[in-house]
C-alpha cells in the first residue's frame, strides 16, 4: 500500500530502531513510499508503530500522513490509531523493549472474530468448547472477546486501528461461553483452560468472565494445579456493583469463579462515585482499575470498534501488561519458573497510582492500583 511523508523523515536500514548507526537516509515532505509491513519497534516521540518498505528499511508511522490511500479499510468510524503499548501509566521503560515478543496469552472468553484485521496476525489457536461448529465466532453482542483480544495484542496495520498493550504477543483462544452448548460448574471453563494448557501452554491466562454455580472439581483441581505450578492466571473480579456490599448487614457479593480462587490474579474496577467505597473493596481484590470506557476492536460489521468498560477490559489490560513483564525477561535469559503471581504483584505494584489520583476523564490512558 502507498502513503504520503508528512515531514523530513529517516530512513533505517538495520531495524525499526532510532540509533545513529542505523545507517539513516531521509525522505522529503511529500515523497510517496510503498509500505509492505506494519510492526512495533522502538518508541519515539510517542509511537512505536513502524512501517517496512517494500524497498528496504523501516520508518516510523508518525511520520506518515493520514493519506485516504493509508486508511483502513474497514467500514469504521475510528478516525485515529488507539495505542494502548504506550499508553499505560507509570509503565516501566524496561518492560516497553519487546512489546510482547515471545509470549503467548490464552484467552477464555466468548469467542474471537478471527478476521480481524488488527488480530488476525496474532492469532495462533482458536477452538470451540460450546459449538464445534461455531469454530469460535464471536457471537455476543458487542464483541466482548473481540474486545478483549484488541486490547491485549491487536495491532493495527492502519492509520485507524487499535494497537493493544502487548502487540508483539499471540494469542490461543477458547471460547467458553456463547449460544451453543452450556455446561454448569464452570465444566467448559475447565475444558478451555485444558486445552490451552496443554496444547500451548501460555505464559498469562485471561478469564475476563465467571459464572456463581458450585464449581466442578475438574475446574477446581486446574485451578490448584496452576496456584501449585505458579501459571498466572488473571481474572475479573467484578465491577463496584458486585464488590460492594449489598444488603443491610452489609454483606458483600460473592466473587464469581474462576477469579474467587487463590491462583487468580483479581482485577475489579470502580466508577468514580464510588471511590469512598475503596476500603471496602480492596480486601477483595488484588487490583483495582477505572471503570471508564476503553476503545477496542469489535465483532460489529459496520463499525469493527467500540468503547466498553468494566473489570473484564481492566482484566485485559493487566494480563497484556504482565505479558510485558514476562517478555522483557526472556529477553534478558531470565528464568520464569519462579516467576509467581505475588512477584509479579510487586512489580505491578511499582507501577500502581493510587485510587485519589484515578483520571476518569482520559479514555486515553490505562490507570490501575495495586490493593
Amino acid at each position: 500500500m502507498k502513503a504520503i511523508v508528512k515531514t523530513f523523515l529517516n530512513l533505517r536500514t538495520d531495524a525499526p530502531e532510532i540509533r545513529i548507526d542505523n545507517n539513516p537516509s531521509f525522505f522529503n515532505p511529500g515523497d510517496e513510499i510503498e509500505i509492505t509491513e506494519t510492526l512495533i519497534g522502538e518508541e519515539y516521540k510517542g509511537s512505536n508503530v513502524w512501517h517496512r518498505l517494500t524497498n528496504g528499511g523501516f520508518t516510523i508511522a508518525n511520520g506518515i500522513t493520514k493519506d485516504e490511500r493509508f486508511k483502513n479499510p474497514l467500514n469504521t468510524k475510528l478516525n485515529r490509531l488507539v495505542n494502548w503499548s504506550v499508553s499505560i501509566a507509570n509503565l516501566n521503560p524496561i518492560y516497553k523493549t519487546g512489546y510482547g515478543a515471545d509470549t503467548k496469552i490464552g484467552i477464555i472468553d466468548l469467542g474471537i472474530e478471527k478476521s480481524h484485521f488488527d488480530l488476525a496476525e496474532n492469532i495462533i489457536g482458536i477452538n470451540d468448547f460450546t459449538d464445534p461448529n461455531l469454530q469460535g465466532i464471536d457471537d455476543s453482542k458487542k464483541g466482548h472477546g473481540t474486545h478483549i483480544s484488541g486490547i491485549i495484542a491487536a495491532k493495527s496495520k492502519f492509520s485507524n486501528g487499535v494497537v493493544g498493550v502487548a502487540p508483539n504477543a499471540k494469542i490461543a483462544f477458547a471460547k467458553v461461553i456463547g449460544n451453543g452448548m452450556s455446561k454448569p460448574g464452570g465444566e467448559q471453563i475447565f475444558e478451555g483452560l485444558n486445552w490451552l494448557n496443554t496444547t500451548f501452554k501460555p505464559h498469562v491466562y485471561n478469564a475476563s468472565l465467571g459464572f456463581n454455580d458450585n464449581p466442578t472439581q475438574n475446574i477446581l483441581s486446574i485451578l490448584d494445579d496452576f496456584q501449585k505450578n505458579n501459571k498466572i492466571i488473571v481474572a475479573a473480579a467484578g465491577d463496584d456493583k458486585e464488590l460492594l456490599p449489598f444488603d443491610i448487614f452489609q454483606r458483600p457479593n460473592e466473587i464469581q469463579y474462576p477469579a474467587r480462587h487463590p491462583a487468580c490474579i483479581k482485577v475489579g474496577s470502580v466508577k468514580k462515585e464510588n471511590l469512598s467505597d475503596y476500603d471496602s473493596i480492596k480486601s477483595r481484590i488484588d487490583i483495582l482499575c477505572p471503570n471508564i470506557p476503553y476503545m477496542s476492536c469489535s465483532n460489529a460489521q459496520n463499525d469493527f470498534y467500540i468503547e466498553i468498560n468494566g473489570s473484564s477490559m481492566c482484566t485485559a489490560f493487566i494480563s497484556g501488561i504482565i505479558a510485558l513483564i514476562i517478555s522483557s525477561k526472556i529477553k534478558k535469559g531470565e528464568s520464569l519458573e519462579v516467576l509467581s503471581k505475588d512477584i509479579l504483584l510487586n512489580a505491578l505494584k511499582e507501577m500502581s497510582t493510587p485510587v485519589s489520583q484515578f483520571n476518569y476523564d482520559n479514555r486515553t490512558q490505562f490507570q490501575f492500583n495495586v490493593c
